[in-house]
């Protein structure tokens, strides 16, 4: 059992798992060789961005840092963004 996942958004992983599998991989396709506490880690860390672990939308509609920040965080977020104005 491995501590880490594979990168599901890995174009090498996402080719690979669709010949052996015939369709797109999920997060949780790519963590499927962790130890369970890595899974629960990593699921936990997805949920709060918004992204669900047996979607295919690997990204959760993200579509930069910054809103991974907010996300994450999003008292903090707003706090710096005042901070700028």
């Amino acid at each position: 059992m491995f501590s880490f996942t594979t990168d599901a958004q890995s174009m090498h992983y996402a080719f690979w798992f669709q010949k052996n599998y015939g369709r797109s991989p999920t997060w949780a396709d790519a963590m499927n060789h962790c130890t369970q506490e890595t899974k629960v880690k990593f699921a936990k860390y997805l949920s709060k961005l918004g992204v669900d672990i047996n979607s295919k939308n690997l990204t959760g509609d993200l579509k930069c840092k910054r809103e991974v920040e907010f996300r994450l965080n999003p008292k903090k977020t707003i706090e710096k963004l005042n901070n700028l104005i």
